[in-house]
């Protein structure tokens, strides 16, 4: 994904990261720890939008 986004996008659009049904939000947090780990730049450039339609699970997600 990354690679794919130097190729095409960077550095004059966001890579944004869309997840569906993000659960407790654990994939979000490691896609994001490995990009600040192996390319700070492009993290610098991520957003991640996640798409949740349990509200007790979209309030654990705003907490992390």
């Amino acid at each position: 994904m990354v690679a794919e986004y130097r190729l095409n996008l960077f550095p004059y659009e966001d890579l944004v990261i869309y997840e569906i049904g993000a659960g407790n939000g654990t994939l979000m947090g490691d896609i994001l720890d490995y990009i600040a780990a192996e390319d700070p730049e492009v993290y610098d450039r991520t957003r991640y939008r996640i798409i949740e339609i349990s509200g007790r699970l979209q309030e654990l997600q705003k907490g992390r």
